[in-house]
């Protein structure tokens, strides 16, 4: 542990193992209350934080690194600048809480709400949004490398100045949201399923999207021998699960093999 972390106080310390017995007994007989705790600074990697209620708790620049926060409660919690790496938060709710700066890198935060989370200049390396619920959340600035974003729910969420490279957003749903200043950097995006987006947005991105791996200009999909092919001209294969469920690995290229038609683009 470094010097930027402290250790948790004694009387944290007694809530933390109170919380791990109460796991430990399959959750039986009250839960331990750990919502509203100032726990900023905290070292809290690798803790056993499932299921915890942390409402409105302050993890402010607190190492979460490793911590098992599936399905905990963090609503209205602030995790300004919180390091949140290898981590299990699948499930977990994040709606209103505040992760400005915060480093979500590596961990799994599958079927995540974070509805109208301010999560700017966040740092989502590698990260796994799948099915996330992210209406109305504010990323702008945030840097998002390699995420998986499958199905992800982004209406009305804010991408200003967001940086997007090499994302999976297979069904995402983007309708209503602000990608004002997106920066998709050397590497575009690649949607499959119909990723929906704003309506005055759809030409800005339009140059910069791909479609089964081929780039996708003024509504048409370009081929291998670059000539334009419409949308609609797009046929589903026979075998549509040769990627399995999930899809390709993280930051594949997706095999043409499971081509759909989108919706608008």
């Amino acid at each position: 542990m470094g010097d930027k972390f402290k250790k948790p106080t004694a009387d944290v310390r007694k809530k933390l193992d109170a919380h791990a017995e109460w796991l430990k007994n399959g959750r039986k007989g009250e839960k331990p209350d750990l919502s509203g705790m100032d726990l900023s600074h905290t070292d809290l990697s690798a803790e056993l934080l499932q299921h915890a209620d942390l409402k409105g708790a302050k993890l402010v620049q607190a190492d979460l690194s490793g911590a098992h926060l599936w399905e905990a409660d963090l609503t209205g919690a602030d995790l300004t600048a919180a390091v949140i790496v290898g981590s299990d938060a699948a499930k977990a709710v994040l709606k209103d809480a505040t992760l400005i700066g915060a480093v979500l890198s590596d961990s799994c935060f599958m079927g995540a709400r974070f509805e109208g989370a301010d999560m700017k200049g966040a740092k989502c390396f590698g990260t796994d949004l799948a099915q996330a619920k992210l209406m109305g959340a504010d990323l702008s600035g945030a840097e998002i490398f390699e995420a998986d974003l499958d199905g992800a729910d982004l209406s009305d969420a804010k991408l200003i100045g967001a940086a997007l490279t090499g994302a999976r957003m297979w069904d995402a749903d983007l309708s209503g949201a602000d990608v004002t200043g997106l920066r998709l950097r050397d590497q575009p995006l690649t949607f499959k399923g119909g990723a929906t987006f704003r309506e005055d947005h759809k030409e800005e991105l339009a140059v910069s999207v791909e479609y089964d791996g081929l780039p996708v200009v003024d509504g048409t999909v370009a081929d291998a021998a670059d000539e334009a092919k419409p949308l609609d001209d797009q046929t589903e294969p026979s075998d549509p699960g040769a990627d399995g469920p999930g899809g390709p690995p993280l930051g594949s290229s997706p095999a043409p093999k499971k081509a759909r038609k989108p919706r608008a683009i």
